[in-house]
């Protein structure tokens, strides 16, 4: 297995065209095409999967189906731990998963909960357990003699300009050791990412032990390990701060070079508005949340976002800033009858360059939450949605579902929300 997360950095779709005609090319991709936001129905359906094969339903996160069958003993507490996940209940996960990890006689089970684990310990810098578990791994050897880190938080909300522009991915100005950058937004990187030239002009010791990781293309890149002293987000400071290091030349998508990506681990500690239609983004201190809502977003390797088709089946989306369009995993086939049609050639970009991929689409697909119903035209089924430890994501949302309105991110509280217009036309000319 992949002991590193399967993604650093981010898909978004790209054009080849002349440098004096990108500012009018960049407006015409900026408008997701082909997406209608409209009333969801009242109320919203809702469907139980009710899967029979307890593999598959851990697969489709049909997570009761898989603690009811589950015999031997082992597999119930193995789906009750991922239930655990689910429900934000992060420390007593860790503490079921390290007990199978240790125990199962089921190899799949022993090694999903291994795997599942090792995710667990970096999202909570669980450093020195992840050295013990996995101790060829590069990130305990690396941050386990690092000081922990710290998020201090002013008083008042922290409100950010936001270059939204062509890629649909929002861009921030940051602090790293004192020095101002633009960092990309993405929710599916894992974890803020630098270039080689930004540690160096920081002053930021970088690990001599590299490694190579997947990406979301079929490149690979080499990382190396370091910890930035201090990363402000306006008035919020983060001290001791993981980073992976990698090549200038990795983050340069052709149009745009980025200094770096802001990855989940910044975003997990605190509520984030992103003002897609202002050009603004707002990070406060999370708070507790209204007992009465249900939490439909969690975290096991990529934040994960529970919608709902039109007739009431759950499906699960990789939330992900860093991609300008929804798209579809494979996975949504086993739980949707879907209208496919042929393949077309796409050029994708991702860390470690451009290539051409085939994507097939289907026609007429929608998603509810938060009493919309967002309705694609058509939508590709592609690769480059990340893979899990253990579930099947049904596919990916974009930064095409926020467009001129707001996404609002409350990880503490297992919340995710669209404030999403009404759109005033049809298919071609929505949004």
């Amino acid at each position: 297995m992949v002991m590193w997360s399967r993604r650093l950095a981010w898909i978004v779709g790209a054009a080849v065209v002349a440098s004096a005609a990108v500012g009018l090319v960049g407006m015409v991709l900026a408008r997701p095409a082909g997406l209608r936001v409209s009333e969801g129905p009242a109320p919203t359906p809702s469907v139980e999967l009710h899967r029979e094969d307890f593999w598959t339903a851990i697969r489709d996160v049909d997570l009761e189906s898989a603690a009811r069958q589950g015999r031997p003993a082992e597999r119930r507490r193995f789906a009750l731990a991922l239930q655990m996940v689910v429900q934000g209940r992060r420390a007593d996960a860790i503490r079921e998963l390290e007990t199978l990890n240790e125990e199962a006689k089921e190899a799949r089970i022993q090694d999903e909960s291994r795997e599942a684990l090792v995710r667990l310990l970096r999202a909570t810098a669980g450093w020195e357990a992840l050295r013990r578990i996995d101790p060829e791994g590069l990130e305990g050897e690396a941050y386990s003699d690092a000081e922990p880190q710290q998020v201090l938080f002013p008083k008042d909300p922290v409100r950010l300009a936001t270059r939204i522009g062509w890629l649909r991915v929002p861009r921030l100005r940051v602090e790293l050791n004192g020095r101002p950058y633009t960092f990309a937004v993405d929710t599916g990187a894992d974890p803020t990412v630098i270039t080689d030239e930004v540690a160096n002009t920081c002053g930021i010791q970088v690990s001599d032990r590299s490694t190579e990781t997947e990406t979301s293309t079929r490149h690979r890149v080499e990382w190396r390990a370091a910890v930035a002293r201090e990363l402000r987000l306006g008035g919020i400071v983060i001290r001791n701060h993981p980073l992976a290091v990698v090549r200038k030349a990795d983050l340069d998508l052709g149009l745009v070079q980025l200094d770096g990506i802001l990855g989940w681990p910044i975003f997990e500690q605190m509520r984030v508005e992103i003002d897609y239609a202002n050009g603004m983004t707002t990070l406060t201190r999370p708070g507790r949340g209204p007992a009465e809502q249900a939490r439909n977003l969690f975290w096991l390797g990529y934040p994960m976002v529970g919608l709902r088709s039109r007739d009431g089946v759950p499906l699960y989306f990789g939330l992900d800033t860093g991609a300008r369009d929804t798209s579809l995993n494979e996975n949504i086939l086993n739980k949707a009858s879907l209208g496919v049609v042929g393949g077309a050639r796409r050029f994708s970009i991702g860390a470690g360059g451009a290539e051409a991929v085939v994507s097939r689409r289907v026609v007429g697909f929608s998603v509810l939450l938060g009493g919309r119903e967002f309705l694609f035209e058509k939508i590709s089924i592609k690769d480059g949605v990340k893979n899990l430890a253990v579930f099947a994501p049904d596919g990916r949302l974009g930064g095409d579902v926020a467009f001129r309105g707001k996404m609002i991110v409350d990880f503490a509280n297992g919340r995710f929300e669209l404030e999403a217009p009404l759109s005033e036309r049809d298919f071609g000319n929505a949004m």
